[in-house]
């Protein structure tokens, strides 16, 4: 039996709100492969938190749960992400040149394999170290285990970043927000999207069924730090009916790239020391920066628009430790001027049920 880990790598979310210490881990894919001679049978699969040798919490999948996580799995992978490698480069940020087909059974013959994908944990006021992954299984009649250490760490900003935009804003979708679309994969798993509200704290006016109804729409987003812009995408249409996504058809995709078509008007900067901002979705014609040039800390870049992949007038930024979206890794990151915005005396648990938490910048 080997075990392996299907994405770039395990970066686990740790951060404070209201006085707790949050833990959060997704752990995007891993593979379970037989390697002997004989048919094995994968009986049982627990992922195990651990601070040093000490667990802290479990996860188990055996029985129904098991088999239905096989097939779920597989189908995905089968039948969606390596039809087109990618979108499987985009899930795992690595760079898929090809891969067998994955088996929905827990019965494997040799050189056969499994996975189990996208498994959310979420512990407060505890910090794992490690993510243990135990296989037991029944080989010629004998059983058997099979376990692989994974080792978990926060990750370490290389350099001060503040909020890309002014004012109060709605971080909807950000990474503390469970099973969001950003999570289910590596390559924006960080990611936020974001929009500023008017004084009152509104998301929109009127019926909300216009860009212009947005008070977020054609605010300035302005650079999180020092760098130098090494991508800048222009020109891609506004969309123009609120909740509604152009389809992304091979034509589309043909005509503008898939990154262009998918993010709309798109600016990444290097900021040093393998950090990289990824900001979508900017109005058509607004980008005022070219590759090449340096911009300063606070600088505007362009104006938040809804181009590409986008419902509604909003910003998707996150961080990543390469240039390319598709096949770069999504880092953690905190801002350095923000600050919760008032919203009443709450639990913890209820601030929790929130999901997306108002922030104002200083």
């Amino acid at each position: 039996m080997e075990i392996k880990l299907l994405s770039k790598s395990l970066v686990p979310l740790m951060y404070e709100s209201h006085g707790h210490k949050i833990f959060e881990l997704m752990v995007h894919g891993i593979e379970l492969k037989n390697i002997s001679a004989s048919q094995i049978i994968i009986k049982k699969v627990t992922y195990t938190l651990a601070k040093k040798n000490e667990a802290i919490s479990a996860t188990i999948f055996e029985g129904k749960t098991l088999e239905n996580e096989f097939t779920k799995s597989s189908h995905r992978f089968n039948n969606t992400l390596m039809k087109n490698l990618n979108f499987l480069s985009f899930w795992l940020s690595k760079n898929f040149k090809g891969s067998s087909e994955y088996s929905p059974s827990n019965k494997l013959k040799e050189n056969e394999k499994t996975l189990i994908t996208n498994n959310y944990s979420f512990l407060k006021s505890i910090t794992p170290t490690k993510l243990i992954v135990q296989v037991e299984y029944k080989s010629n009649q004998l059983n058997k285990i099979c376990t692989k250490t994974f080792n978990l760490k926060k990750y370490k900003l290389k350099n001060k970043y503040i909020f890309p935009l002014r004012g109060i804003a709605w971080a909807l979708n950000g990474p503390a927000t469970g099973v969001s679309h950003h999570r289910q994969t590596t390559s924006q798993e960080f990611g936020y999207d974001i929009c500023i509200l008017d004084g009152q704290a509104n998301l929109f006016k009127n019926r909300g069924n216009k860009n212009t109804d947005f008070p977020t729409y054609k605010k300035e987003i302005i650079s999180p730090a020092n760098g130098t812009v090494v991508l800048v995408k222009d020109g891609l249409p506004e969309n123009k009916k609120i909740g509604v996504t152009p389809e992304l058809t091979e034509e589309r995709i043909s005509k503008w790239g898939l990154i262009h078509a998918a993010a709309g008007n798109v600016i990444i900067i290097n900021h040093g020391k393998n950090e990289y901002s990824f900001i979508a979705h900017c109005v058509p014609g607004s980008i005022k920066v070219e590759e090449g040039q340096k911009v300063k800390q606070g600088q505007v870049l362009a104006l938040l628009g809804n181009s590409g992949n986008s419902t509604g007038p909003h910003l998707h930024y996150h961080l990543m430790d390469g240039p390319d979206m598709m096949k770069n890794r999504s880092l953690p990151i905190v801002f350095s001027n923000i600050m919760d915005f008032p919203i009443g005396d709450t639990s913890f648990s209820e601030f929790l049920a929130y999901k997306s938490p108002l922030i104002k910048t200083k």
